[in-house]
C-alpha cells in the first residue's frame, strides 16, 4: 500500500514537472506532446513535424524526431529512469510551403507500430529504437519541387487578385503576407506504389486588414478564393 501510494505521488509530480514540456521547436523538427497517464507511466502522445530541404523522406528523419522528443527531456531536468514513454499520434513533413501528412503514404502496419510501440526515453537515446523499414516509406516523382513551386505561385497570384476588392460597396483590403500550404493529396497514391505524385489542394489563412467582419464577407471570400481554384481558405 505504502509502495502505491509512493507512485502516485511521485506521478502527481512528474506531471507537474511535465506539463510544461509540450512543445518544442526547432530548425528542423516541431513537436506537440500530450501527456497521459498509462498505469504506473507517463506517456507522451507525440505530434510531429519535419521540415525538410528537398522532398525525401529517410528512416534517420523519423528518428530523429524521436530522439528530439528524448533529447528536450532529457534538456530540462527529466531523467531517463523515470517512468515515460512516447508514440506518434501524426507526422507532417514540411517542404517550404507544401505539407505532407505522412500517415496518407505508408502502409497500415507501420502507422499501427508508429501509434502503438512505446519505447523510453532511454531506449531512444541509446538507439534501441527503429523499427522502420525504409521500403515502406514513399518516393517523389522527380519533378515535385517544381510542381510545388507552380502551385505557390499560383497561391501567390490569387491573392493579389483578390487582396482587395469591394462587398456589398464596402471597400476591403487583406494584410500582406498570408500562410501558404500546398496540401500534397493522395487521392492518386496507391499504397506500396510508393511514388508520390504532384497531386495537390491549395489553403490560405490571412487576416483582414480593413472591410467588413460580418460571417457573410468570409463566406464571400472563400467562394471567391474556390472559384479560382484555392480550396480552403480563412480570414479573420
Amino acid at each position: 500500500m505504502e509502495k502505491l501510494i509512493y507512485l502516485v505521488e511521485e506521478n502527481v509530480l512528474l506531471m507537474k514537472r511535465l506539463e510544461n514540456l509540450t512543445v518544442y521547436d526547432g530548425n528542423r523538427f516541431h513537436l506537440t506532446i500530450t501527456w497521459e497517464q498509462d498505469g504506473p507511466n507517463m506517456h507522451g502522445v507525440i505530434l510531429g513535424t519535419i521540415k525538410v530541404d528537398s522532398p525525401q523522406i529517410s528512416v534517420d528523419l523519423i528518428d530523429g524526431l524521436m530522439k528530439t522528443a528524448s533529447q528536450y527531456l532529457y534538456d530540462n531536468g527529466i531523467d531517463p529512469t523515470d517512468n515515460i514513454t512516447f508514440s506518434v499520434s501524426r507526422i507532417y513533413i514540411m517542404f517550404g510551403h507544401n505539407k505532407i501528412d505522412l500517415f496518407d503514404y505508408i502502409p497500415h502496419n507501420l502507422k499501427r507500430d508508429l501509434i502503438g510501440d512505446t519505447p523510453t526515453i532511454k531506449e531512444v537515446v541509446d538507439g534501441h529504437y527503429s523499427n522502420i523499414d525504409p521500403d515502406h516509406l514513399p518516393d517523389f516523382n522527380e519533378d515535385y519541387d517544381k510542381h510545388v513551386a507552380v502551385k505557390i505561385k499560383r497561391l501567390q497570384s490569387v491573392f493579389k487578385v483578390l487582396q482587395r476588392g469591394t462587398f456589398e460597396g464596402e471597400p476591403y483590403r487583406l494584410k500582406d503576407n498570408p500562410e501558404i500550404i500546398v496540401n500534397s493529396d493522395d487521392k492518386n497514391f496507391t499504397v506500396g506504389g510508393r511514388v508520390v505524385s504532384p497531386d495537390f489542394t491549395l489553403s490560405i489563412t490571412g487576416q483582414i486588414e480593413t472591410g467588413p467582419q460580418s460571417v457573410e464577407f468570409r463566406n464571400f471570400l472563400r467562394e471567391k478564393f474556390k472559384n479560382l481554384g484555392i480550396t480552403d481558405s480563412n480570414f479573420i
